[in-house]
């Protein structure tokens, strides 16, 4: 009856090595499918981001550029209205004198 129950009884922890062990095959596959595509979003966010980043840049370098061409021209004006001012207070251009 012994050698009986212990076929019996290895069989049944092999069935259920088996059983587990297909188990955790499946959930590891599972597993690999999820992290992988988790990597392609990661990949494909990154890249947008990227993307929106490089749009803002070039966006802020335009208005930086603009703005420093309106004062540019603003410099020039008050240079101009500063030399009229001058003139009209009879101030001369000394030599050496930039």
């Amino acid at each position: 009856m012994e050698p009986l129950q212990t076929i019996i009884h290895t069989i049944v922890v092999g069935a259920f090595g088996l059983i587990l062990g297909r188990m955790i095959h499946g959930m590891r596959v599972e597993i690999k499918a999820a992290i992988e595509e988790f990597r392609a979003d990661l990949r494909s966010d990154g890249s947008g981001l990227r993307t929106e980043a490089r749009g803002d840049i070039s966006e802020s370098r335009t208005n930086v550029e603009a703005d420093l061409s309106e004062l540019r021209r603003e410099v020039v004006k008050l240079r101009s209205d500063l030399t009229m001012v001058a003139l009209a207070v009879g101030a001369r251009h000394h030599a050496g004198r930039g």
